[in-house]
């Protein structure tokens, strides 16, 4: 049976902590991670090998570059549609509670327009915290 993802999570986490506590240096451990992927983009504009070594590495920064342009494009999607969505939902939230200010204040037909002012504002406010 496979594992929530959550306890996947904290297994990683404890997997990684665990690697880090016994490592004496954390640069010489990434370092073949680090040298690999850096070759990744040497051999994406060299699959050959047969461009000199200057062109070669000025071909692959700006394959690098394009790569976490990418990425960051990525994020910058993925946060703002997670804004939008925030966004909605709290619309949505402003909504319900204006119709529950709405009810309760028109549920007191004998308060002053500036008590019910009052009595919104509370509501709302005690909502929001």
């Amino acid at each position: 049976m496979p594992q929530p993802l959550s306890e996947r999570s904290l297994r990683s986490q404890v997997g990684a902590h665990t690697k880090w506590a016994a490592c004496e240096d954390r640069a010489a451990a990434t370092e073949p991670a680090r040298r690999a992927l850096l070759d990744r983009f040497d051999r994406e504009v060299d699959p050959e090998g047969t461009l000199p070594a200057a062109e070669r590495a000025r071909r692959a920064d700006h394959a690098r570059s394009a790569y976490f342009a990418g990425l960051a494009l990525k994020s910058r999607r993925s946060r703002r549609q997670s804004d939008e969505k925030l966004v909605e939902a709290g619309i949505a939230e402003a909504a319900r509670l204006a119709e529950y200010v709405d009810r309760v204040v028109a549920d007191a037909p004998e308060l002053t327009p500036e008590q019910r002012d009052r009595i919104a504002v509370a509501l709302t406010s005690r909502s929001a915290a």
